[in-house]
């Protein structure tokens, strides 16, 4: 199986066709569309059976068309995300990608899942709204979206100050859990890690 990605060098060329997910960003120009060759490429059970059973499903954060993207192109594993119960959360990279999402807002993000796969996938989008932490000047950070999205939006910090081009993990795993309550009520308190519930005891 290999990842192919139509890109246009500019406006108004010809879109060239490169395979395999390393040299994609590194081509200049924009993304038309990927898709996988051979297109209909078997699913793993144990994945289907495991996105049936989930209470909240999370695309992303990742390289939008070389790691997001490429999981939705399998077809069952597609059919079975639609046809999951659970919540559907869209993570919008906080910076844009060189070579994937130059110059993309949350809005482009979302679109492009949805010109791959259609719309009704996902639920809701989950953006960074901080920026007033200092990044390199090769970061081009993603702009929370104003309008035109077809999908509600859970907006929050979620920079890591060490890595602002990136989420800080406690963040993003809060910002979840927040959603997923908002949506089903409080989850249920796990026991530590290697510490037993004992019945009658808690």
């Amino acid at each position: 199986m290999a990842l192919f990605a139509d890109k246009t060098p500019l406006a108004d060329a010809q879109a060239i066709r490169i395979q395999g997910e390393s040299r994609i960003p590194g081509m200049p120009g924009r993304v038309r569309t990927v898709h996988l060759e051979p297109n209909d490429p078997p699913a793993y059970p144990g994945a289907i059976k495991a996105i049936l059973a989930a209470d909240m499903i999370v695309l992303g954060p990742g390289s939008l068309y070389t790691s997001v993207l490429p999981n939705l192109l399998v077809p069952d594993l597609a059919k079975a995300v639609r046809a999951s119960r659970a919540f559907k959360v869209q993570v919008c990279n906080i910076a844009n990608q060189p070579g994937e999402t130059d110059g993309y807002s949350a809005l482009a993000h979302l679109k492009a899942v949805e010109d791959h796969v259609g719309r009704g996938l996902v639920e809701m989008l989950l953006v960074n709204d901080r920026r007033d932490i200092p990044a390199p000047e090769t970061v081009s950070f993603v702009p929370p979206p104003s309008s035109g999205l077809s999908v509600s939006v859970f907006a929050t910090d979620l920079v890591d100050p060490q890595r602002p081009w990136r989420h800080e993990p406690a963040k993003l795993a809060a910002a979840l859990i927040q959603m997923l309550e908002e949506r089903t009520g409080p989850l249920e308190t796990l026991a530590p890690l290697g510490e037993a519930i004992q019945p009658g005891l808690n």
